[in-house]
Formats: structure tokens, C-alpha cells, sequence
């Protein structure tokens, strides 16, 4: 007789251990700008590979898709959950991350209060959607959820060639559009609604179908088809590039721009493709073993993490006078002793602060 397929709750550590894993690589994006100017080329073409903001972002509206299916009966009592989370992350950890990256990252001679409000995290973008978007979630059918996903990128991509005239139309723009470190309007730096907002719905369509599958014992499968679409944004992700780097020589900077490769565009179905492979991957592994298990901490505390690991990776290298300073290895070095310190302090937040809310949804605090 076949075993029965196990519990879907019992599955979400894989889910975990993705999110985990994709925290891990966006630390050591973060710590690469400790290289020495010499090594830029080094440092554009790894982070390149180490990008997590599609993955970390898709996964979170994957939960939020797999809980529509799974825990549609109290749904809304996890909606209520993510308006809390949301709260914390707009009024505890937007002040926390400004005041740590304040003297790394603040432009010369700019107060504290000015960058503090002109500067977005992914956590307040992530804020927004927590409070207005998971508690409409359930309302709207998946399939709708994945075109409005895909649609927010095309409009995203279009919204790139719009040059803003007059400040509040610049700083609409800085929002939804995001802000090209080359063009500066309003904001310092943020991550635009638009396409944020685009990777959590095409997550959370990706949710629902997992847990669909779950529920019908069709998991393998499920992860099957997922390898297979991952094959193929690959191969569009590579065409696209192949033709930007092919034409954007010859015309007109705004036309080359909508390839341009970066996670926003081009680059967008490789790192979506990368997060499906993660998973299919964290479905097959053993998550009791301890490396695993650490991961999956990480994933479960990782917007606690988020936090954390600007203090080990960007702070304490500024004061030590190490910013812009480090060798690859001593990069490499960095990367690991903080990936490694983060264990004990998301096992401690873990215990001590996510464990107070016993009913508390897998938000990933």
C-alpha cells in the first residue's frame, strides 16, 4: 500500500529552508561592498549571482498564496497577523535599519531625519503589502493574482522611460517606479511598488498551486513542472539579454533600457527560474541534518535577519574601517562568520519573541 502523502504543514519547512537560503545570498551581496575600488568587476559580476530580492520577495507572497488554500478557514485571523507584522516592520525596523546604515551609506552632509525619510527598505515596501494586499489576497482568484503580477512588470518596464517633471510627480515616480541611482529625484533609494508588488503576486499564485498540489498528493509533480518552467525562463531570460546585447549599442538609450539586465527586467525570469529550482531542490532534502536546519531557522526568522545581519555585514566593517577595504578572501571570510552568528541570534529571537505569538503565521519575523 502506498504511504499517504504527509501533512502540507508538515512541507512548509521547505519553503523555509528557500527563504533561508535566499537571506543567505543577500548577505553576502550586502557584504561585497566592503571590496576595495579594484575589485568592482569582481563585485558586479558575484552579486549578479547573489541577488536574492526576487526569491525573498517571491517566497513571501507564496506563503501568503499557500495560506489562502491551507488555511482558508481562519484566513483572516493570519491576515490580522500580517497588518501586526507590517506595523513592526514600519515602525521598529525602518528606524533600526536607518540608524544602521546611516553612516555607511548616508549621502555627505545629510541629517539623520533626512535620510531616515528618504530612504525605503525592501521591509517597507514588503510593509505596504502585508497591510493592504494579504488581506485581498483570498478574494482574488490565483490565475488573476498571476496577471496582475506580470502586468504591474510590463508597466514597470514602461514606467523606466518616464522622466518625471515636478516633484510630486517625481516622487510618484521614485514609489512605484523604484530609483535609478543615476537619476536621483526625491528618495534616496527604495524598491518600487511596482515591481515588488509584481513578484509577490506571481508568488503567491506559485502558493496556491503548491498547496493545491499538497492537498492532492501531487507534490512530485508539482515540483516536476516547476523544473521544467524554471528551463524555460532561463531560455527567455538569455534571449532577452542575448538581444539587448546585441542592439543596445546602436539605438536610443530609452529603447535599450526596457532589455536592460537587471532583476526589474531581463534578469527577472533567471532569478524567478533560480528560486523554483531552489525549491524543487528544498523539497528533496533532509531538513533535520544541522546545516539544513540552521537555514531553515534563518527562513523562519528572516525578516528579524534582515535586520541582523546589516549590523555584522555593513556597520561594525564601517567602524572598523574595513568598508571598501577588504580583499575577495577577506570578503568571503566576512560572509561566513556572520552567516554563522546569525544562527545563534535568529535561534534566540526565535525562542524568546516569534514563539510569544503562538498563533502566529510563518511571516518570516
Amino acid at each position: 500500500m502506498p504511504t499517504p502523502p504527509a501533512s502540507p504543514v508538515a512541507r512548509v519547512g521547505a519553503v523555509d529552508f528557500a527563504r533561508g537560503a535566499l537571506m543567505l545570498a543577500i548577505v553576502a551581496g550586502h557584504a561585497l561592498t566592503n571590496l576595495a575600488p579594484e575589485h568592482h568587476g569582481f563585485a558586479l559580476g558575484i552579486n549578479y549571482f547573489l541577488s536574492g530580492t526576487v526569491g525573498f520577495v517571491t517566497v513571501s507572497g507564496l506563503l501568503v498564496g499557500w495560506f489562502t488554500i491551507v488555511k482558508r478557514d481562519r484566513y483572516d485571523r493570519i491576515a490580522a497577523r500580517y497588518r501586526l507584522q507590517a506595523g513592526r516592520l514600519l515602525l521598529i525596523a525602518h528606524p533600526l535599519l536607518a540608524l544602521i546604515l546611516f553612516l555607511p551609506h548616508a549621502p555627505v552632509d545629510t541629517s539623520f531625519l533626512r535620510f531616515a525619510t528618504r530612504t525605503l527598505f525592501v521591509t517597507d515596501t514588503l510593509a505596504v503589502l502585508f497591510f493592504v494586499l494579504v488581506p485581498l489576497a483570498i478574494r482574488i482568484p490565483a490565475r488573476a493574482r498571476l496577471a496582475i503580477g506580470i502586468a504591474f512588470f510590463l508597466i514597470n518596464s514602461i514606467a523606466n522611460l518616464v522622466h518625471p517633471v515636478g516633484r510630486a510627480t517625481a516622487l510618484l515616480h521614485d514609489l512605484f517606479d523604484g530609483v535609478d541611482p543615476n537619476h536621483r529625484h526625491v528618495l534616496f533609494s527604495d524598491y518600487g511598488f511596482l515591481p515588488i508588488t509584481g513578484m509577490f503576486l506571481i508568488g503567491s499564485w506559485i502558493g496556491d498551486r503548491l498547496a493545491s498540489a499538497q492537498l492532492a498528493g501531487r507534490e512530485r509533480a508539482f515540483l516536476l513542472r516547476l523544473v521544467g518552467i524554471a528551463a524555460g525562463l532561463f531560455v527567455l531570460s538569455a534571449a532577452m539579454i542575448g538581444v539587448w546585447a546585441a542592439v543596445h549599442h546602436g539605438i536610443h538609450h530609452d529603447v535599450a533600457r526596457l532589455l536592460y539586465p537587471d532583476y526589474e527586467n531581463t534578469l527577472y525570469p533567471a532569478y524567478l527560474a533560480g528560486t523554483l529550482l531552489l525549491l524543487a531542490i528544498a523539497s528533496r532534502l533532509d531538513l533535520s541534518h544541522p546545516v539544513p536546519r540552521a537555514i531553515t531557522l534563518i527562513g523562519k526568522t528572516s525578516l528579524f535577519v534582515y535586520v541582523a545581519q546589516y549590523v555584522l555585514v555593513q556597520l561594525l566593517p564601517y567602524l572598523f574601517g574595513w568598508q571598501g577595504a577588504l580583499e575577495p578572501f577577506g570578503w568571503l571570510a566576512l560572509t561566513l562568520v556572520a552567516s554563522v552568528a546569525l544562527v545563534p541570534l535568529a535561534a534566540q529571537w526565535n525562542l524568546r519573541v516569534k514563539h510569544a505569538w503562538t498563533t502566529r503565521p510563518r511571516t518570516g519575523g
